[in-house]
């Protein structure tokens, strides 16, 4: 038994040995090698060239986290910009021992993201990545493979990995979307998403505009841990579009085996002109208008109903 003992010894401090080993390494590794290692992953994966012109930081030990900056994805052939997306700063934060528990808790800050999502004149998408196009047995074969994953989770009662959000913010955002059979083009800047756990509550706050047109929207969920508990939560958001005030309050979840949800989701105007930039044209100026709805899903199965629509104009 001692002997067993000794060897068990040994065999424990050289793991432990290689794993420092290992995190030391990954430490010291510059910036550069990362950078290489990353961009020839995606142009396999996409066929689009992943740039990281700053700087590259990468540490490991009880959190994997990272720091880059000036991060650029090429854009189509056919684009009518080089990039469809880039970055000016990203940091983020995984914690690794509760992984083991099937927690993803993290932490996300992504500075001045800049997307452009296109269509071509032939209906063709920018999001639409060639190297991902499958042959169809193998979409089969991924399409049976989703299915027992589902099945899987619903013998275990929750999915296999559970989001924690610590803090997840962007800041600064622009999204254009272009269609280019049309040319229409809309544009969404968002000044700031922050979605984050405070006093025990999933808090969300938006604020941007649509086309021009401010937009907010701000409250959450009164259980920062119910994705993890695959628990339901009462929800309560309050925001405007324009001069159009919207309020939603209800709960959702469990996320797994199905979603599930009861909410309510109220609009009030002065006027139907304030949905003018929604409909990408002029709107009568008529009003005020109300308008409530009911949403609810069970089992996977969904339903709006209740739906009251009350319009006085003279």
């Amino acid at each position: 038994m001692s002997r067993f003992l000794k060897y068990a010894g040994i065999l424990l401090a050289g793991l432990v040995g290689l794993i420092i080993l290992v995190v030391v390494i990954i430490n010291l590794l510059p910036g550069k090698y990362y950078k290489s290692l990353i961009n020839s992953g995606v142009k396999s994966a996409t066929g689009r060239e992943l740039s990281i012109e700053g700087d590259l930081d990468v540490k490991l030990f009880t959190t994997f986290a990272f720091k880059a900056s000036s991060i650029k994805l090429s854009n189509a052939d056919w684009g009518s910009r080089p990039h469809m997306v880039s970055v000016d700063n990203i940091e983020g934060e995984l914690a690794l021992f509760p992984l083991f528990r099937g927690i993803l808790d993290a932490t996300l800050v992504v500075d001045k993201p800049d997307v452009l999502l296109e269509t071509g004149s032939s209906g063709q998408a920018n999001w639409q990545f060639e190297e991902l196009a499958k042959e169809p047995a193998e979409a089969i074969k991924d399409n049976e493979d989703v299915t027992e994953a589902e099945e899987a989770a619903k013998s275990v009662g929750g999915p296999q990995l559970r989001p924690l959000i610590r803090k997840l913010q962007v800041n600064g955002a622009r999204i254009a979307i272009l269609d280019g059979k049309s040319g229409d083009r809309f544009n969404i800047h968002s000044e700031k998403l922050h979605i984050g756990s405070v006093e025990d509550k999933l808090t969300v706050e938006l604020k941007g505009k649509f086309n021009d047109t401010p937009l907010a929207l701000s409250g959450g969920f009164d259980n920062a841990e119910f994705l993890i508990d695959n628990q339901p939560a009462n929800v309560k958001f309050d925001g405007h579009f324009g001069d159009a005030k919207l309020a939603i309050t209800g709960t959702a979840g469990p996320l797994t085996p199905t979603f599930d949800m009861d909410i309510a989701v109220t609009l009030d105007t002065e006027s139907v002109a304030a949905f003018a930039p929604l409909a990408g044209m002029e709107l009568p100026d008529i009003g005020p208008l109300s308008v409530s709805i009911k949403l609810t899903g069970k089992e996977g199965k969904y339903a709006a109903s209740d739906l009251v629509t009350t319009l006085e104009d003279k």
